[in-house]
């Protein structure tokens, strides 16, 4: 499922896509294979292209994201720096 991953992520980056979308794309995936995920996500991002990941696991929003939005029940709460959060906040 990784490598399904990683070749749409090339298959977007082939056709200069300057927003990737990932929704719960961790969901199936060991450790090692989240880490190789985030690598080429955290490339992308370095190279300018916008990320939006979504997420229910705080640990990877932490890791990987600059910005969290939060939304609960399909309403909007809140957006905000990660660095200017906590996860019980």
């Amino acid at each position: 499922i990784a490598d399904q991953h990683i070749i749409e992520i090339a298959k977007a980056i082939s056709m200069d896509a300057r927003v990737l979308i990932m929704d719960e794309p961790t969901a199936a995936l060991s450790g090692v294979e989240v880490e190789r995920l985030f690598t080429v996500a955290r490339g992308l991002r370095d190279a300018g292209a916008a990320v939006l990941f979504i997420s229910h696991r705080f640990d990877e929003v932490f890791a990987l994201c600059d910005q969290v939005t939060v939304m609960r029940d399909g309403a909007y709460i809140a957006t905000h720096a990660v660095t200017d959060v906590t996860v019980d906040e």
